[in-house]
């Protein structure tokens, strides 16, 4: 007879986590909560705001100025 082990929480190691899908790692039901609010709901992921946030970091970067003068 083999024991099957449940794996760790990515969060907080703790034993017991089952797979969340939204969140694409093994989760204990605590973390499952802190990280989505309810354990029924998706969080933000990052492939929807990460083009926000690059658009918004590439327009704070000010524009490249000219060579430095020679002396």
């Amino acid at each position: 007879m083999t024991t099957t082990i449940a794996p760790a929480c990515a969060a907080c190691e703790a034993p017991g986590a089952t797979w969340s899908a939204p969140l694409g790692m093994p989760l204990c039901a605590a973390c499952t909560t802190a990280a989505t609010g309810t354990p029924d709901r998706d969080p933000v992921r990052l492939g929807d705001i990460l083009p926000v946030t690059a658009a918004t970091l590439r327009a704070s970067i000010p524009a490249p100025r000219g060579p430095a003068p020679v002396r």
